[in-house]
């Protein structure tokens, strides 16, 4: 359930009984236009010119349009401006950018279903709708965008094509006069208190004020505003406004808390980096989705790129890297090192070898649990431990090249440091593959790769990768070896529970992908920052909450330390060594 969408509902249920009311003896009820009938996909106005700034590579743009409006309002005589005379007012190098505005404003337009739903109500009813608004785009234009957002109206009064404004009154005089009525036979609705409210009444006008949605919405949601705060951009306020939009106009189905974490916060996620991974796969190059970050994604890419039918999901867990080739631990016996350099390097042995003997718990069930037995367990069978890996390397390499042939390969994963699965497929196939991640957290020479974030310097943080892994990860459960096929874990509850629900999760985040396919005719980008941050704003609305504290999640490779997505007291221990040893493991470049 979403509770932002109950509670626009019961707002819009007042003012449509309040809208009733006052128009039963109303011959004509009259609509502002943006922020009454339409919105746009940003928070602010101006935040679209930011937009056409940065798509059109184009500094300075938005600060240029800006002024060259306010100019232009201070040389003219006329109540308001054209969209011709503003340009006429920005530097040269600009002026091309008016098309791109136009069809900006077209694009990035979309009716308030909730508003327009009243409206379809009154025309029924036989009312006659008028649309007003203090506008520089030319009527045309605008004629353009009510027919996208599928507005009737019997008349269209726009501020610029007749120099008067409903800011004056002046413009609610003409059409009066125009529609050759009486002022209380009229009825005005709009969001600004002087131009809607106060303006209609000085001419003898009833009218109702309406809240704008973005202000009911941010007024709900406070940790939206903190965002934004933050997030200066204009994908950062797409992000926002989208939320908004999708809840007001009921585009989300009506689904669990599951659903809905999926589609406000893992949506953004995964259509941002699908779009990130289409733009860097190679032509002619097979893309290949690693389990279980790729889960969703190759459905979100499918859903955006229905031309592009090429695309394999395969399994290339970390657990099958160290356990099946040298990548980890070599073949052959393990000794203590002569070094005391060395001695790092010896413990991520015996944890590797740890990470083997589990791979094979088949065939070694029970194994010493010291370090010193275990080395000793290890080294005493490593024929049949080496015969078993190599067997199973086999196996692997065979449902590898069944799945992804002769082809060039983009592989496709989520968060690397190591770039196991690329260089793990790199070594069953012996060739070189091409990466698409979406964080890497350490640069490294030996591969080559596309990713969406670059953050290889040293850092510390434990929700912001790992909600990104818990949103863009799958229903399966983790595996625990190769035997002719994945060996998937005994899950243990917390995994369980969340393998039941995460269904909901990915139908959530693939009906998002189908809103910006549906919507948008050029599928605008999302910045990473953007996107993440608002992922991990998910753990200050209180629907999101309720559902990511019970989440536990397992960064090892054979995912047996399970701990809390959302950190507690009783998660630091387990949190401090495992930011330590990635520390030294970048350090030391392991």
């Amino acid at each position: 359930m979403n509770e932002f969408h109950d509670f626009l509902s019961e707002q819009y249920k007042n003012i449509r009984n309040m809208i009733l009311s006052k128009s039963e003896n109303k011959k004509i009820v009259s609509f502002d236009i943006y922020d009454t009938l339409i919105t746009r996909s940003f928070v602010k106005p101006t935040d679209i010119f930011l937009c056409i700034e940065k798509t059109c590579e184009k500094p300075g743009f938005c600060n240029a349009r800006i002024k060259a409006e306010a100019e232009s309002r201070r040389k003219t005589s006329s109540e308001d401006v054209t969209l011709n005379q503003i340009y006429e007012c920005i530097p040269k190098e600009y002026f091309n950018l008016k098309e791109k505005e136009i069809e900006c404003e077209i694009s990035f337009s979309f009716p308030i279903k909730p508003m327009v739903d009243i409206l379809y109500e009154l025309k029924n009813k036989g009312k006659i709708i008028v649309l007003i608004s203090d506008m520089y785009l030319p009527d045309d234009i605008l004629r353009k965008i009510l027919s996208k957002c599928r507005i009737p109206f019997d008349s269209l009064f726009v501020s610029s094509s007749f120099g008067k404004t409903k800011h004056t009154g002046n413009l609610f005089s003409h059409i009066v006069m125009k529609m050759e009525a009486c002022s209380n036979e009229m009825l005005h609705i709009g969001d600004n208190k002087r131009a809607d409210c106060n303006m209609p009444k000085l001419h003898g006008i009833d009218s109702i004020h309406t809240k704008k949605p973005i202000d009911i919405y941010l007024q709900y949601n406070s940790w939206a505003s903190r965002y934004l705060s933050k997030r200066k951009t204009p994908s950062a306020s797409m992000i926002a406004a989208l939320d908004m939009i999708s809840s007001m106009n009921g585009m989300m189905n009506s689904g669990s808390e599951w659903y809905n974490i999926g589609f406000r916060f893992g949506g953004p996620l995964a259509y941002a980096y699908s779009v990130f991974v289409e733009s860097s796969i190679r032509p002619e190059s097979t893309p290949v989705f690693v389990s279980r970050d790729g889960y969703n994604l190759i459905r979100t890419r499918k859903i955006l790129y229905p031309e592009c039918n090429r695309g394999v999901y395969i399994h290339a867990q970390r657990v099958l890297s160290s356990s099946m080739t040298d990548i980890g631990i070599h073949f052959g016996e393990i000794h203590p090192p002569s070094k005391i350099s060395r001695y790092y390097g010896y413990r991520k042995d015996i944890e590797r070898i740890r990470h083997v003997l589990r791979f094979l718990s088949d065939v070694f069930p029970n194994v010493p649990s010291d370090d010193k037995n275990l080395v000793a367990f290890y080294n005493a069978n490593i024929d049949r431990i080496d015969s078993e890996r190599k067997r199973r390397r086999e196996e692997y390499e065979q449902y590898l090249r069944n799945t992804v042939g002769d082809a060039e390969l983009d592989i496709v994963d989520c968060t690397t440091m190591r770039y196991t699965s690329q260089k793990f497929i790199e070594n069953i196939l012996g060739k070189k593959v091409h990466g698409i991640y979406l964080v890497s957290l350490a640069h490294d020479d030996s591969v080559d790769y596309s990713c969406f974030h670059d953050k290889s310097g040293i850092m510390m943080g434990w929700m912001g990768i790992n909600i990104g892994e818990f949103l863009l990860c799958s229903p399966e459960p983790p595996i625990s070896g190769w035997n002719g096929g994945p060996c998937f874990i005994e899950p243990p509850q917390c995994e369980s529970d969340r393998m039941k629900n995460y269904g909901d999760v990915t139908d959530g985040e693939c009906d998002y992908a189908s809103m910006m396919k549906d919507i948008f005719t050029v599928l605008p980008r999302f910045d990473y920052p953007d996107v993440v941050e608002w992922a991990m704003a998910a753990i200050h609305d209180t629907e999101s909450m309720a559902v990511l504290k019970n989440i536990k999640w397992a960064s090892d490779p054979d995912h047996t330390a399970w701990c809390s997505l959302i950190p507690d007291l009783k998660s630091v221990p387990g949190i401090v060594k495992k930011e330590i040893s990635d520390l030294i493991s970048k350090l030391n470049g392991n």
